[in-house]
């Protein structure tokens, strides 16, 4: 599995990267927040702020109103900006935040749907993982 650094410090920070059928490497995450309308680029820029701080002291350093757990029983929690949301789990060792997706969010409870892209990430991160083929890279 390959993941996209996006901030290192105390924490390293990163986003998930897929591969598409022609070989080209694709990150979600990014993508999203390149396409992301004028509407939402405050909080595009307070989740890239979000990022920071968590490099700096973990998820921990978010409030509730900023992040939160989603899914209990599969440990992916959610970073809040506005109706963006930012889908993650950290690694084995605690010290690895690994971003999954970002989406917006419509109704009072995240949907289903994304909770379960960012679980089939986190079970192919660790199977990855145990392997030693997790790959973190600086650039697409």
């Amino acid at each position: 599995m390959k993941i996209l650094s996006i901030q290192k410090a105390k924490f390293q920070v990163g986003a998930v990267i897929h591969e598409k059928g022609d070989g080209s490497l694709v990150c979600a995450l990014i993508d999203d927040f390149n396409d992301i309308e004028a509407t939402y680029e405050a909080s595009r820029n307070r989740l890239l702020a979000y990022f920071v701080q968590v490099a700096g002291a973990g998820p921990q350093a978010l409030n509730f109103a900023q992040c939160h757990q989603v899914d209990a029983n599969n440990k992916i929690y959610e970073f809040i900006s506005g109706k963006l949301r930012v889908l993650f789990f950290q690694g084995s060792t605690g010290s690895v935040v690994v971003c999954t997706h970002m989406f917006l969010k419509k109704t009072q409870k995240t949907p289903p749907k994304e909770v379960n892209k960012a679980i089939r990430a986190r079970k192919e991160y660790e199977q990855a993982e145990k392997v030693g083929l997790v790959e973190w890279r600086e650039e697409l």
